[in-house]
């Protein structure tokens, strides 16, 4: 661990130590580890990282290419590191390369490469928002230089015509090189910004359940009016290895503890802890709950009116509030659920009448979710028994969260389930498609369905487009979304369909509260925006779409997955002044593969990270 500098003696016995310093100035031999940028255009910060550069910056000097560097021109200088401008073209000219070292006194460093970047390459020159073929050549794009406030982003998104599927994971691949660096970044001694993805967590469950296996017919007696006091119902157990089994069902009773003009409040006779004042509390919130959804959701058409169907002749729904739900071996409990064999009088145990299934633990240990998933599953039926079976699971889920918000108690006012639904989908967006709704749901999948559904109701006419969704008009999925809502829905149907418009919603994701001006290229605030809601500066953990982060260390040729109907986000989220090359090799062989290209200054970005304010 010698350094460059003035020579210390010690002398040292059994009964003594002197310790002294010579007139001998001993010189180390310094030693580099790595140049950044490695290729750039001239005037900006060319940073040297290695060990012994020693104390004293009057006895360093840096050799490029036969042109010396003085201390004097030394942005920053420190034992371990130095930065200086890179000289302009009279000393390097584009596209060639020279040796760069450190000399201390007489002694020189290994040698590391810098070359001279070609403007001439050059295929993004501005920022904007564009598409990656128009700003590529060859399948390349060419940036001159990155800096340090600058971010650009790769957003693929795979799209299609409304009636085509898209089911699975397809490819891409993408290669890139930051500043001409073909290595990977090794351990520096000074701290450099690192970046890293961590897997999405697969494990997170929904409190609010609904579909579930239509079994042979095993009838119950509906409920009438006038209501009665004590109600049999079959709940399905959590327990078991299949919930859904209806062999596996319990046999509960309830006693009624709460009516009004919408809501039956039955307590299982297992619930404790639930008073009859509670009940009547549940009754008036539902009441408030059902009035808001049946008058932003009513189509208004036919046999649809009331919203929720209406299916056996008690006018009101039952709510059935058991503790029974809380048997589950899942760390999230089951808050509430609607169960489609309840309209189906031939399903094995159906209760043939309007009932939804509420957890009494959930409503002790957190009303705002038991509200919450209230609203959820008492749309999950408005949706099932007025879209019948054009509806699709997919867009019932999106609905559901979509009614949380509505009902005051989702998104917008803070939730935490429905924060975090939205968090994981921004953070993991690969693993979502729209119109697949898979076995075992995270959180991602119900903050996609729910972040569509506010982007519809947002562009394209409100309370309408939410009324469209659960109309039942012969169409279903993406195909009744294009015809019946974004056609309909735009001032210029023309011009745009679900493929278009989906590649707005990913623009979205990543471009809400963003900052650009309303003049920014390739920029439209009316489709790149949430009117809505707020998917940056409104919530903690909610800061837009986000991906993949590369940094110095080059990529070559990485395969990456993106599913139909689903979007991938890459980014830059900090440039070393260094020229960027990009280049996407391959794409899916199906559907409608485009990456969008958002360059833009970051006006977030700490000043404190910059090397240097004049750059």
């Amino acid at each position: 661990q010698a350094k460059t500098g003035q020579l210390s003696i010690r002398i040292e016995s059994n009964e003594y130590q002197l310790e002294g310093f010579s007139d001998v100035t001993v010189t180390i031999e310094p030693e580099l580890v790595y140049l950044t940028p490695r290729r750039s255009v001239p005037d900006v910060p060319l940073t040297i990282y290695g060990y012994n550069f020693g104390e004293n910056k009057d006895l360093v000097k840096v050799i490029f290419n036969d042109h010396t560097i003085q201390p004097n021109d030394f942005l920053t200088f420190s034992d371990t590191s130095l930065s200086f401008k890179v000289p302009d073209n009279t000393i390097l000219a584009p596209d060639q390369s020279c040796e760069v070292m450190v000399q201390v006194n007489e002694s020189k460093s290994n040698p590391l490469t810098f070359t001279a970047y070609n403007t001439v390459n050059n295929t993004l020159t501005d920022y904007g928002i564009y598409e990656f073929d128009n700003v590529s050549v060859g399948g390349t794009l060419h940036l001159a230089t990155l800096k340090p406030d600058e971010q650009i982003v790769f957003l693929s998104v795979l799209s299609g015509a409304a009636s085509d599927d898209l089911d699975g994971n397809f490819a891409y691949s993408i290669t890139g090189f930051l500043g001409g660096n073909l290595e990977q970044v090794p351990n520096l001694p000074a701290n450099k910004r690192e970046y890293a993805v961590l897997p999405p967590d697969q494990s997170a469950r929904i409190s609010a359940n609904s579909f579930g296996k239509r079994q042979k017919a095993n009838l119950r007696a509906e409920l009438y009016e006038p209501a009665s006091s004590t109600f049999a119902v079959y709940i399905r157990d959590f327990l078991s290895a299949d919930p859904w089994n209806s062999d596996n069902d319990i046999l509960a009773t309830g006693t009624i503890q709460a009516t009004n003009s919408v809501a039956l409040v039955y307590n299982d006779i297992n619930t404790t802890g639930i008073s009859q004042q509670d009940a009547l509390e549940i009754a008036d919130k539902f009441q408030d709950i059902y009035e808001t959804l049946a008058t932003a959701c009513e189509d208004d058409i036919g046999d649809n009116n009331p919203p929720e169907g209406n299916i056996d002749e008690q006018p009101r729904i039952a709510i059935f509030v058991s503790p029974l739900l809380e048997n589950s071996t899942d760390a999230e409990k089951t808050a509430s659920y609607f169960d489609v064999r309840d309209k189906t009088p031939s399903a094995t145990n159906s209760a043939g009448t309007e009932i939804l299934y509420a957890n009494s633990e959930t409503f002790k240990n957190s009303k705002e979710n038991f509200y919450g998933a209230l609203a959820q599953t008492l749309s999950f039926m408005m949706y099932y028994h007025q879209k019948g079976d054009q509806g699709t699971t997919w867009q019932s889920m999106g609905l559901g969260v979509f009614a949380r918000q509505e009902t005051g108690y989702g998104f917008n006012q803070g939730n935490t389930r429905s924060l975090n639904h939205v968090s994981q989908y921004l953070q993991y967006p690969e693993t979502v498609s729209l119109n697949h709704w898979p076995d075992a749901p995270s959180y991602a999948n119900y903050g996609m369905e729910f972040l569509f559904t506010q982007y519809l109701f947002d562009r394209c006419g409100g309370y309408n487009a939410i009324r469209v969704l659960e109309t039942r008009n012969g169409f279903t999925g993406l195909v009744d979304v294009d015809n019946n809502i974004i056609r309909a829905g735009l001032a210029d149907p023309a011009a745009i369909s679900i493929k278009e418009f989906f590649h707005d919603f990913c623009l979205a994701l990543y471009c809400d509260d963003l900052g650009l001006p309303d003049n920014f290229t390739g920029y439209d605030k009316d489709s790149h925006q949430f009117s809505g809601i707020k998917l940056r500066n409104g919530f903690s953990g909610i800061s837009g779409l986000r991906g993949l982060a590369f940094n110095e260390s080059p990529v070559f040729n990485r395969t990456m997955s993106i599913k139909g109907f689903g979007c991938r986000l890459i980014n830059y989220p900090q440039g070393n002044w260094g020229d960027l090359e990009v280049t996407i090799s391959s794409t899916p062989t199906a559907g409608n593969f485009k990456t969008w290209v958002i360059y833009y200054q970051d006006i977030e970005i700490d000043e404190d990270d910059l090397p240097d304010p004049t750059f």
